[in-house]
């Protein structure tokens, strides 16, 4: 097969995440508003600026249009007991790599519908390959601490 052949075919089975019966495990969305994230998280999340935003990272789908989400962080809070994805990780459909290690806080995960406010409008950075998430600890239950 040429290699337009090839682009094509990618383009034909791309997914669609502009609705929520689209997203799986691994989607990452970015500029969740940092005051959305400590009201979610009953304030465990440490807000320093409420008007600045953190990634979000789907961890799991709880039924058909309920999921578990977390925010990311470029700091590590959960001493040494973190995911993360990789510095240089590609999210298809984006072409711009992560631009440092992206720390996944499971430990302080909340559940959202997928049509709630503080979701449903954010853009979706793509979806994070399983070679690119370095540890294990974000498959681990929801309550993880």
């Amino acid at each position: 097969m040429s290699r337009k052949g090839f682009l094509r075919i990618n383009d034909i089975l791309r997914e669609d995440y502009s609705s929520s019966a689209g997203w799986k495990e691994n989607l990452l969305f970015s500029e969740m508003n940092n005051f959305d994230i400590g009201r979610l998280t009953s304030g465990r999340f440490i807000i320093r600026d409420s008007a600045r935003t953190h990634p979000v990272f789907l961890l799991r789908k709880i039924e058909r249009d309920s999921f578990t989400f977390c925010p990311c962080s470029s700091q590590e809070y959960n001493s040494q007991n973190s995911s993360y994805i990789r510095k240089g990780a590609m999210t298809p459909p984006s072409r711009i790599p992560i631009d440092k290690n992206s720390y996944i806080l499971h430990s302080l995960s909340f559940n959202l519908n997928g049509s709630s406010r503080e979701i449903d409008r954010l853009p979706v950075r793509g979806l994070v390959a399983a070679e690119d998430i370095v540890g294990n600890l974000h498959k681990r239950g929801a309550g993880y601490e």
